[in-house]
């Protein structure tokens, strides 16, 4: 699964020359940097309209056009949506036909080991893991994006734009630290799985190899939501 991600310190230029945004696209809201994303947190979305690629503040965990309740009354969770099945899905195939989103990202943590004593651990891709320790110059794209899927509710007569994140099998790396991870998506089919007009987005939701991927310890702070900071992503012994 991935429940909890690092935004980092993207900024707006580099989301309007890496996501093709629009001329004159808005800026969401808070472009402050972020180091722990954890689900109902917002975080900045692309997805495409009939002008082209937008972003928005979106809701962590997807939250159905159909839903009018309160959101505390949901008590299914909408975090991750599984890519095997998504197609099918009551929940999702409508997105996944027509509201694929962009989730810009840093990196995900996953936690491993005994219930009371977890170790957290941030896991990137190798040119960001170059960029975060100063061992080589800016990766570009400066940030990976997850696939993911949108949707606008409206409750209580207020608009709620909100996402999930599509997860896989993980690779032979990640593998010893879960059984899932996100759909990492290479930024040469960004453009591809935006577009409704894709014939088959399955495609494009292939596992990130391996040998393109780092993973570190990190501090256990992270395990608080409410924490945040760079030094999140920093290794610790």
């Amino acid at each position: 699964m991935c429940g909890r991600f690092a935004v980092g310190k993207i900024t707006w230029a580099d989301y309007q020359r890496w996501l093709k945004l629009i001329s004159g696209a808005k800026a969401p809201s808070n472009l402050e940097p972020r180091f722990n994303t954890a689900p109902t947190d917002t975080a900045p979305v692309a997805f495409q309209t009939r002008n082209g690629h937008e972003m928005r503040e979106m809701r962590f965990g997807l939250v159905p056009s159909w839903w009018k309740k309160p959101l505390k009354e949901m008590r299914f969770s909408t975090i991750n949506a599984r890519a095997e099945t998504v197609q099918e899905s009551k929940l999702y195939q409508k997105a996944f036909r027509s509201q694929r989103a962009l989730i810009p990202a840093i990196g995900f943590y996953e936690w491993t080991g005994p219930k009371g004593n977890k170790q957290p651990w941030f896991i990137t891709t190798r040119p960001i893991a170059r960029m975060l320790k100063g061992e080589g110059p800016p990766a570009e794209p400066p940030f990976l994006c997850f696939a993911g899927l949108w949707d606008e509710a409206v409750i209580d007569g207020e608009p709620v734009l909100s996402f999930s994140i599509l997860t896989g099998e993980p690779n032979e790396k990640i593998t010893k630290l879960h059984d899932r991870m996100p759909i990492i998506l290479p930024n040469e089919t960004w453009d591809a799985w935006l577009d409704p007009a894709t014939a088959d987005p399955r495609q494009l939701m292939t596992v990130y190899p391996a040998d393109d991927m780092e993973y570190w310890k990190v501090p256990s702070t992270v395990s608080n939501p409410r924490s945040e900071g760079e030094i999140l992503v920093v290794a610790s012994d």
